[in-house]
């Protein structure tokens, strides 16, 4: 066999192992980020059930002293307590969100995008955190097409507001907790107030 036949020959074995290896390392990576997604979730899951269970307590001994003021006390805690729950879960997100930053943000922003040629503005944190770069590498993986609409003006909100055609969709924290609780508000008022009498 001549010499260019046998380079040839080591040159295609050499292409067709370092494939070999980019997809299994593709693999790897894939896997290993869906493990770190399940670990935050379950991290998330049982760190929002403690806190769940301190809030019940909490709010069952505040409601026993408000049925010593009446009706229209227990109203007030019932308001307090809600508030209070919201706050204990905005904290709990922030720190989830906190261990994994950038992949949280971005599996929120991905939810939310339907074509992949949206534009996105962001509140300052993110946009000083992540800023255009986290959307070119998000277009540069999966072939999109989002653009960085500018830095909106709200310091004290967190996340993104998407536009495309005239439609704005809002992906902040505020929006994320609003519709968790306009999901689960029932559940949430019988846990928090099961054994209340109105």
């Amino acid at each position: 066999m001549p010499l260019e036949d046998i380079l040839k020959r080591i040159e295609e074995n050499a292409a067709s192992r370092k494939m070999l290896i980019l997809e299994n390392a593709r693999r790897e990576a894939s896997l290993r980020k869906e493990k770190a997604r399940e670990a935050i979730e379950r991290e998330v899951e049982a760190f929002v059930e403690k806190k769940k269970r301190e809030a019940e307590l909490k709010v069952q001994r505040m409601l026993a002293e408000a049925r010593l003021w009446g009706r229209n006390e227990l109203s007030r805690v019932k308001q307090e307590a809600l508030r209070t729950l919201r706050r204990e879960l905005e904290n709990l997100l922030l720190q989830a969100i906190e261990k994994q930053y950038v992949l949280w943000w971005k599996g929120v922003l991905l939810k939310a995008v339907e074509s992949g040629d949206e534009e996105v503005w962001m509140f300052p944190q993110e946009a000083g955190r992540l800023g255009p770069r986290f959307l070119e590498d998000i277009n540069a993986s999966l072939r999109y097409h989002l653009s960085f609409g500018g830095v909106l003006e709200d310091s004290s909100e967190r996340g993104f507001l998407i536009k495309k055609g005239g439609m704005t969709v809002d992906v902040s924290l505020r929006a994320i907790l609003d519709e968790f609780f306009r999901r689960n508000e029932r559940e949430i008022l019988e846990v928090l107030f099961r054994s209340v009498e109105v």
